[in-house]
């Protein structure tokens, strides 16, 4: 085995070696489109809900979207909706609402005691914004606890000012905790420069699928990079970095949409 083949394997070790010691983990998944991102967030939640049954996995979702989420089997996935948020779902074949036996909470609290260990618990709070919150209430559970992240951009995006920039920049020291408070999460994101500086600041492992653009304080070169190998059939290669640490992978499990499980998530008008 070749040595960056051995460190990407130490690098996914460490991302669920559940050491208090070395805690949680903020990852970021960033590549151009169609490069594995969405996968590689599925795999990663496939992983902890296989081999961590009894840990509760958050999953955040884009609006308007195909939801990702049903590339996984119908009984791994349990949807909720917030109360009042005029969230609901509709069947993108027949262009009609449709009933997804969501659930229906009135708080965090709520949410939490509902969700499903051992299952992707996919949550509608009618904002995404609204999960900067979500995750800072998340630090007061004992426990370890996933966060699987879509677009990461849309939830705490560049270039923002007034009372947004504010929660932003909250939600940057909150992501701080993350380590300590045994908490692994993940997103994905095709344009990091998207998201605010100060929330990738706090990123502790990167994934660099073909079509990313390396941080300039990487380990990894950009050249190496452009030279991740895109396979349909093999699965396509990618960079993972840690400090001190940087490895080549190739992602081989595919997620790909399955028939008749054509969906998406709405708001209804007003309520946006």
């Amino acid at each position: 085995m070749r040595r960056e083949q051995y460190e990407a394997r130490e690098i996914i070790s460490t991302l669920y070696s559940h050491s208090e010691d070395a805690g949680g983990f903020f990852t970021e998944i960033t590549g151009g489109m169609g490069s594995f991102k969405t996968g590689a967030l599925l795999l990663f939640a496939d992983y902890a809900m296989n081999n961590h049954p009894t840990e509760k996995c958050f999953f955040s979702e884009a609006y308007y979207a195909p939801l990702q989420s049903m590339k996984l089997k119908k009984d791994k996935i349990q949807y909720f909706i917030k109360k009042d948020s005029g969230v609901y779902f509709t069947n993108r074949d027949t262009g009609k609402e449709t009933n997804l036996k969501q659930k229906v909470f009135k708080d965090y609290a709520d949410l939490y005691e509902q969700a499903q260990p051992g299952k992707l618990n996919v949550v509608f709070f009618g904002s995404r914004l609204e999960w900067m919150q979500f995750i800072a209430w998340l630090r007061t559970i004992t426990g370890w606890v996933h966060v699987f992240i879509d677009e990461m951009s849309e939830i705490c995006p560049a270039w923002e000012g007034g009372d947004l920039l504010s929660q932003i920049k909250e939600f940057a020291r909150v992501c701080k905790d993350i380590r300590k408070c045994m908490m692994n999460v993940f997103y994905n994101t095709q344009t990091a420069g998207e998201i605010d500086w100060r929330v990738r600041k706090k990123i502790m492992c990167h994934i660099y699928l073909p079509g990313a653009h390396v941080n300039p304080d990487s380990g990894v070169w950009q050249k190496a990079v452009g030279r991740l190998q895109k396979d349909t059939k093999r699965g396509n290669q990618a960079w993972l970095e840690m400090p001190g640490m940087f490895g080549l992978t190739r992602f081989e499990k595919f997620y790909k949409p399955i028939k008749g499980q054509h969906y998406d998530a709405r708001i209804r008008r007003g309520e946006e």
